[in-house]
């Protein structure tokens, strides 16, 4: 029996044909689902620092950029929703509405980002939600609870705030509760209030913080 046998030159060179056919086997419509992803143009991970992930309205945080334990350089910053949370080209973060907002950072190849929520701040505005100049007989309940509306310097809704109603003028009286939380509507309900025997208005001060307060003017016939 007769052997065959292969030069080394033409091993090589089946060997490179061989390549070929697996080279030009993946490209464009094989069969076998293979991909290939090519190296990647992002640099290190990037990370940003904050001193709480939570704020209040009206007030800043300082965020920072790190790009492992080193600071990152020539950063560019920028917020999702600057009207919940804008942020400057320091890295300076100021919360307005209440809301979550998402703060990106790029350095280089390098991007970071991290999520910011902005709560409520505290009483600034009190304003009529229901009651006010209710006319009914002396002596007698208005139909109406005294309901106050609550906001912020930056009018934000504020939830679970306390609202004291105290009667100035008149002799009336407030059933409990005297101060009522906000609701999830940011309104606070009185319980109801019975007017003075005296005709004539009948006044009731609404309190909250250090927000001015409201007088709820209420007629007795």
């Amino acid at each position: 029996m007769k052997r065959h046998t292969i030069s080394p030159a033409a091993f090589a060179l089946v060997a490179i044909v061989a390549g070929a056919c697996v080279v030009l086997a993946s490209c464009g419509g094989s069969s076998s689902g293979a991909s290939t992803t090519g190296p990647s143009t992002s640099g290190p991970p990037l990370t940003i620092v904050l001193p709480a992930s939570q704020m209040t309205s009206g007030t800043t945080i300082q965020a920072s950029a790190m790009l492992g334990s080193s600071a990152a350089t020539n950063v560019a910053w920028s917020s999702s929703d600057a009207l919940v949370a804008a942020v400057n080209a320091a890295g300076v973060i100021t919360g307005t509405r209440a809301g979550i907002a998402t703060i990106t950072a790029v350095s280089g190849n390098s991007t970071g980002t991290t999520t910011v929520q902005v709560n409520a701040g505290p009483p600034a505005v009190l304003s009529y939600y229901q009651g006010e100049g209710q006319i009914a007989p002396a002596g007698s309940f208005l139909a109406d609870p005294l309901c106050t509306l609550v906001k912020d310097a930056a009018g934000n809704l504020i939830i679970g705030v306390a609202v004291t109603y105290t009667v100035a003028t008149g002799g009336g009286i407030i059933r409990e509760p005297l101060s009522p939380k906000t609701d999830a509507r940011g309104v606070a309900v009185s319980g109801g209030f019975s007017l003075g025997p005296t005709p004539g208005v009948q006044t009731v001060i609404a309190t909250s913080g250090t927000a001015p307060p409201l007088v709820f003017h209420e007629t007795a016939q």
